[in-house]
Order: C-alpha cells, then sequence, then structure tokens
C-alpha cells in the first residue's frame, strides 16, 4: 500500500495498492478492502479483479478526516488473508464539509466520463487503463452555507470495466473516495476487443463509455 505518511490536506490522497500475485486462476486477489478508522464512514472501497487484469495492481484517490490509521485488507483465490496497516497524518481534514451548492446543484450536475489507454497492443502485453468521471461525491454530511439544509448523498457507488463482455475489474465505491473518481489499473492484452466502462450514480444513473483494442 503506497500512500504519503503525510498530507497537507485530506480531500484528495493519492494511493497505490499491489498485490504479488501470479495472477492466474489459482494465484489472484478475489476482493480487495480499504478503511480509514478515523473517517465518519470507515468502508473507503472493495475491489474485485480476475486474472485477466495480468497485475494486481490500481491506484485512486481518497478522502482523509484526519490523522489516522489507514488499512488494507485483501482476501486471496486459495484463501490466504493479507492485512496491512499505515499510518497517516492530516493536516486539514476533509470529508464532511467538502463541496459547493445547494441540493438543486447537485441534482443538475451532469458527470462526464474520461478513459486513457492504447488502441493497440501486442499479444501478452499488460496495458494500463484509465478511467475518470466527474462527479462531486457529495457524503451527505454537509449543510448549505445558503439555507443551512442537509445536502443530500450523491456519489458514484460501483465502476466497472469489460472486456468482450466479461468484467475484469470493478469497485463498489464509498463516500471517502475523492471527488472526480480516478482509477489506474490493468489488462492483459490477449485478444482484440472492445473495452466496456460503466459507472453507476446513486441517483440511480448510468454513464457508460467504450473503447477498441486491436491485439496483434
Amino acid at each position: 500500500m503506497e500512500i504519503p505518511s503525510y498530507s497537507d490536506v485530506g480531500t484528495s490522497v493519492p494511493i497505490k495498492i499491489t498485490v504479488d500475485a501470479e495472477m492466474s486462476v489459482d494465484d489472484y486477489p478475489e476482493v480487495i478492502h480499504l478503511l480509514a478508522h478515523g473517517n465518519p464512514t470507515p468502508h473507503i472501497l472493495s475491489a474485485w479483479m480476475q486474472p485477466m487484469c495480468g497485475k494486481a495492481e490500481f491506484s485512486t484517490r481518497i478522502r482523509l478526516e484526519k490523522s489516522q490509521k489507514v488499512t488494507l485488507a485483501v482476501k486471496m483465490k486459495d484463501g490466504r488473508h493479507i492485512r496491512i496497516d499505515k499510518d497517516v497524518e492530516v493536516s486539514f481534514g476533509a470529508c464532511a464539509q467538502i463541496g459547493t451548492g445547494d441540493n438543486d446543484d447537485i441534482a443538475a450536475f451532469l458527470p462526464e466520463t474520461r478513459t486513457n489507454l492504447t488502441n493497440q497492443a501486442t499479444t501478452g502485453t499488460i496495458i494500463p487503463i484509465r478511467a475518470l468521471i466527474s462527479h462531486p461525491m457529495e457524503t451527505g454530511m454537509r449543510k448549505s452555507k445558503i439555507d443551512d439544509e442537509w445536502i443530500d448523498q450523491r456519489i458514484i457507488h460501483n465502476f466497472e470495466c469489460s472486456f468482450r463482455d466479461k468484467t475484469f475489474f470493478r469497485v463498489r465505491l464509498y463516500p471517502a473516495v475523492a471527488t472526480n473518481p480516478y482509477f489506474k489499473f490493468f489488462l492483459k492484452a490477449e485478444q482484440s476487443g472492445k473495452i466496456d466502462f460503466l459507472w453507476q450514480d446513486s441517483f440511480l444513473i448510468d454513464f457508460r463509455d467504450s473503447r477498441n483494442l486491436a491485439v496483434s
């Protein structure tokens, strides 16, 4: 778990998670959980990977409310469990009060998606994929400065990426994932096909993108 030991502001703390695995049918992480013990809601995310990722690694950005312990817990395919704890010092926390606008502004926001990856690859190459969606990730723990009204929670609660209609990377997101959720992950290029991206909003709206990959 690569995360800074110190962050000036807890609004968007980078983190990279890597698991030592062969990414074979018998050796890969079935599920990865990330928790922050001092946040209002400790669960940050859960991620599921498949061997076709080629590399058990992903990066994102998270919110931390204060200096605290961050825990990574992994369940491997063979039943092993791995846990890592790291202390992160934060000068200015940012979970509950982050965000601007009232309920009408949050409801009217229209997210936009962006993806970045190569269009061509050699067979067996492990290619990086970057996916981002512009989104307020409203926690539901903030009051409007205009009328002191509680702002409704609105987050991206699910992200998944599929290749040839098979999901190989999926994340369940909670409010402690930073504004404009970003993920970098991997795919082992074995054959040509279409890569589909899906983001699901807690307002029951789906956002989609797709890219074609040519493998030779």
